[in-house]
């Protein structure tokens, strides 16, 4: 089991989304994730959002679409997979 820091869970990273920062709020999220979960280190993309230099609206789009997918049902467990 891995834990999340405050500033990487998904709830902070929504109530966040329409900062102009969000790229540079989801790039700590990996990086803060990776700091406190030593298995990790490595894993997780270093910088990419905020060098992907996307627009901020369609970012928040985004984020948007990817938390109305529902993540709970009938005990499916491949919460990723759903993402996708």
């Amino acid at each position: 089991m891995f834990y999340l820091p405050t500033e990487s869970r998904w709830c902070y990273i929504m109530q966040n989304a329409k900062q102009n920062d969000i790229d540079l709020k989801i790039d700590t999220a990996l990086f803060n994730i990776e700091k406190a979960n030593a298995a990790l280190c490595g894993a997780l993309p270093d910088n990419y959002y905020s060098r992907l230099g996307l627009d901020t609206n369609k970012l928040v789009a985004l984020l948007d679409e990817i938390n109305k997918i529902d993540t709970i049902r009938d005990g499916e467990i491949d919460i990723i997979g759903r993402v996708y």
